[in-house]
Order: structure tokens, then sequence, then C-alpha cells
């Protein structure tokens, strides 16, 4: 499996030492096979835009920050957040900030 590191901004040898460690292939179903959910209407819908560096690919989901019903939140790090900034996705996601 080619992996694509520098894309999403890993840069830190010993972060990307550990994410390789633990990368395991994805399963395609998981983007073919639909998934019922009940009761979205209730749950907390929170989504956090990595944007340094822009990857792109993800840009278009900024939509999100003017929807009702979401929260968002802009974090300058990288794709992998919950490597390089833990405890600010920690806080996003526990409602602290």
């Amino acid at each position: 499996m080619r992996h694509q590191h520098g894309r999403y901004g890993l840069t830190n040898a010993r972060d990307l030492a550990w994410v390789l460690r633990h990368l395991v292939p994805r399963p395609l179903r998981t983007f073919e096979q639909l998934v019922e959910v009940r009761g979205v209407d209730r749950l907390k819908r929170t989504y956090i835009y990595c944007s340094t560096p822009a990857t792109g690919g993800f840009d278009q989901f900024v939509r999100f920050k003017a929807q009702p019903g979401w929260r968002f939140y802009e974090l300058k790090t990288d794709h992998d957040a919950m490597v390089t900034a833990p405890r600010d996705v920690t806080r996003i996601l526990l409602g602290l900030v």
C-alpha cells in the first residue's frame, strides 16, 4: 500500500513513525455500504476543518460552517490533527471550547 504522508502535513518523524505503525487498509465496503442511522437529528454534529496545509479534498466541507445544527471549528494544523494536536481535538469534541 502506498501512503502520501506529506500530503496531509505529517512532517515530524516521530509522529510519522507512530502513524505508519498503526495504518491498516480501509475496506472498500466503507465507501459502498449504506448505513441506516436513526435519530440523527438529535446528534451533536461537529466538523473540525484542518486548514494548514489545506489539502483541497476536504475544502468542500467548509459548507458545514453555515449549516444549522453543526458546530464548526478550524484548526491550523494538518489533516492528522488527532496525532499533531490531540489536546485541541479533545477539547472541541468534549465541548470545552
